[in-house]
């Protein structure tokens, strides 16, 4: 018989590189009005600290922008949100964990007052501190002059010693030795109570416009500066050539402010450095916002594109690559895990070439490379709206958060807030296809189909892919090694009693039907055979009585001779003797039960003397076989019952109330056969034996 089978059982698994993430949960956090989002990490294995800024009232917002402080946990659950500011422009860029109740935010403030202690005036840089469990607010300081002052990242290098960086137009306070009015980079070092660490502020310029964008923390107690300048081997740039507009510059610095290597890349254009990430091995890659090719720039794809370019340790470049589609696609946020797999955070409006899949509009888009730049995966986020990644996070467990803001409410929305951006959280989990063994049963003659693929005794191994099979809808791939099971024959044989029955697949066996075949199942479902071949011993009958003495006095002796069944032979007559012959017995009406090797009985009536000879109604039993147990039933009194297995070893004896029925539970027997005695009023026994 052919059959089909549809099933798959995973065992063993393992990662697979080219796998797509899956949405976990997606959640908008947000106010009654605007709310961006700019840095995003854990500050513990459970608790996301996102900051950015906020235009809603409705979360703490003063005037204009308010820094945004907010707490989620792993789960999606907000925790904390409120807005930080003065009846002017604030704003949180990033923020860096100090230990584990100590968290700065950094950004920068147009005014005092409200939540701001203090102002140089104009735009001054700002760190703010809190105790990220309870969420309340230590401190806040603010560093700059008279002029505009912007810190725009933080990096914790070492105990006592926090990395402050931005742009500034001051010539005063913090920065009294500039002499231009132009836009500079600088770097500052301030300690974890917010004083200047060592009275350490240090401006990187040329003689154009510099800005800083990024620390990052590379060997021991150094760190590398990104950032964007149209100055040319002069200043602190000096022996770097620009090659366009603006370009990319790299400084490796130390916890002194004292400046190392330098590099700086770009093309004819300006080329935006967006965010960078440093490799286990110290190396590191640079990701930008291009819209020109030469230089540096290789051939672009269409509109802007993502630059990136990865560097030694020292600073050389080592290679340089763009990816996008015909459309505008720009790098958002950069991140890599702690096994080294580098994934990128964009914002795409393209759906062709590295960028596919767009819903409509502009979509977030969220990729995976490797350390040659190659693309391992990527999938776009959002709706037919307007939707932008804003940064990203890892966890050790290396799921993904992601955190945006979106017009849609389609797709992966549900809802929006009055056409105003909100925070638009997403938990992520990067496929892993599951590779596992699978090895069924499977009947000799029988096929099984898996995946539409047919497996047969010709053919009992391969491997196929399940798609979205496994964890989170993943795809899953299945070695498979069939197991035939051969067709098998089974023999029941048995010697029972001469008037036994039993039942065997609801057929009644007995000495006119001893033998039946039957087509069966296995435990695996494969076809067998059972072949039930009993033997019924013969008849237990007296084969000699001798009666003696027999004078008319009434007194006599009796011997009995059996024959049939299985010897030896036990007796037992109804005064309780168990010899095949009683001698001086007065004259009466005499009763004999025969029990032979197999346990089968018969009983027997013998006369001495003048007594009457007619017999009472013979005793008998009905026996009915239910699918819990056997129920008997007797035309006398029952007195007792006895059960006995195999060995001849009685497991149950019980005297009765002189009930004609009697069920025995065969559930709480043991398997196997049971030979049962069941004893009347007059002491008279009648045997038969189930199997359980």
């Amino acid at each position: 018989m052919k059959k089909l089978i549809f099933f798959i059982f995973l065992i063993i698994t393992v990662e697979f590189l080219n796998a797509q993430p899956t949405k976990i949960w997606s959640k908008l956090v947000g106010g009654a009005t605007a709310d961006y989002c700019y840095g995003l990490d854990f500050f513990n294995d459970t608790l996301l600290l996102a900051v950015g800024k906020t235009n809603s009232t409705t979360i703490g917002n003063r005037g204009s922008f308010d820094a945004l402080y907010t707490t989620i946990s792993s789960n999606g659950n907000l925790k904390y949100i409120k807005g930080y500011g003065t009846t002017l422009d604030e704003q949180f860029n990033n923020w860096a964990k100090i230990n584990d109740t100590l968290a700065f935010c950094a950004g920068f403030t147009q005014g005092s007052g409200g939540d701001i202690t203090s102002s140089y005036g104009g735009q001054d840089g700002i760190v703010m501190a809190f105790n990220p469990i309870t969420n309340k607010k230590l401190w806040d300081k603010n560093y700059g002059g008279t002029d505009l002052d912007q810190i725009w990242d933080i990096l914790y290098v070492e105990p006592g010693r926090i990395i402050v960086g931005g742009l500034t137009k001051s010539k005063d306070k913090d920065f009294p030795n500039r002499a231009i009015s132009l836009d500079d980079a600088f770097i500052g070092a301030i300690t974890e109570n917010g004083t200047k660490a060592d009275n350490l502020f240090k401006v990187i310029s040329g003689s154009k416009n510099e800005t800083l964008k990024r620390l990052l923390k590379t060997e021991l107690r150094t760190y590398l500066v990104f950032g964007e300048t149209a100055s040319s081997n002069e200043g602190d740039f000096l022996g770097l050539t620009n090659k366009g507009l603006k370009d990319i510059y790299i400084i490796k610095a130390n916890q002194a402010l004292g400046l190392g290597n330098k590099t700086m890349v770009g093309g004819p254009g300006d080329d935006l450095f967006v965010d960078a990430v440093v490799l286990p091995d110290f190396s590191y890659i640079i990701f930008a916002n291009v819209n020109t090719t030469g230089g540096d720039i290789g051939p672009l794809k269409g509109g802007r594109d993502v630059w990136m370019a990865k560097f030694s340790m020292a600073g050389k470049l080592l290679w340089s690559k763009v990816i996008g589609g015909t459309k505008d696609d720009v790098p958002v946020k950069a991140s890599v895990s702690d096994n080294g797999s580098i994934y990128l955070l964009a914002s795409s409006q393209s759906n062709d070439l590295d960028f596919k899949g767009n819903y409509g509009s502009n979509d977030m888009y969220l990729m995976k490379l490797d350390t040659a730049g190659n693309i391992l995966w990527g999938k776009n986020f959002g709706g037919i709206q307007t939707d932008k990644g804003s940064a990203l996070a890892i966890d050790k467990s290396g799921n993904l958060y992601t955190v945006g803001e979106s017009y849609s409410t389609d797709k992966d929305l549900t809802s929006m807030n009055n056409q105003t951006p909100d925070l638009w959280f997403m938990k992520l989990y990067e496929c892993k296809t599951l590779i596992s063994n699978y090895s069924p049963t499977v009947c000799s003659g029988d096929t099984i189909v898996i995946n539409n693929k047919k497996y047969y005794d010709g053919k009992t191994t391969g491997s196929d892919t399940m798609r979205g099979m496994s964890l989170l809808g993943c795809d899953s791939v299945v070695n498979i090694s069939i197991n035939l099971k051969a067709k098998v024959q089974f023999t029941f044989s048995d010697t029972l009693c001469n008037d036994a029955s039993i039942t065997i697949n609801n057929v009644v066996f007995n000495k006119d039907k001893a033998r039946q075949t039957f087509n069966l199942k296995t435990v695996e479902g494969c076809d067998s055979t059972l072949l039930v071949d009993l033997n019924f011993l013969s008849e237990l009958k007296t084969k000699e009585v001798i009666i003696s003495k027999d004078d008319g006095t009434g007194s006599g002796s009796i011997e009995v001779i059996i024959e049939g069944g299985l010897p030896p032979y036990k007796y037992r007559w109804q005064n309780g003797a168990d010899v095949n012959k009683l001698i001086n017995q007065n004259a009466g009406n005499f009763n004999l039960t025969v029990t032979d090797g197999k346990g089968c009985q018969k009983s027997f009536s013998f006369v001495i003397g003048t007594v009457s000879s007619v017999a009472d109604e013979k005793f008998y039993l009905r026996i009915l076989e239910g699918l819990d147990g056997v129920t008997i039933q007797s035309n006398y009194s029952l007195k007792r019952v006895e059960m006995i297995d195999l060995t001849g070893k009685m497991i149950k004896t019980e005297n009765l109330n002189s009930q004609k029925e009697y069920k025995i539970q065969t559930k709480n027997y043991p398997n196997g056969l049971i030979f049962i005695n069941v004893y009347n009023e007059k002491n008279e026994m009648r045997s038969f034996q189930i199997r359980n």
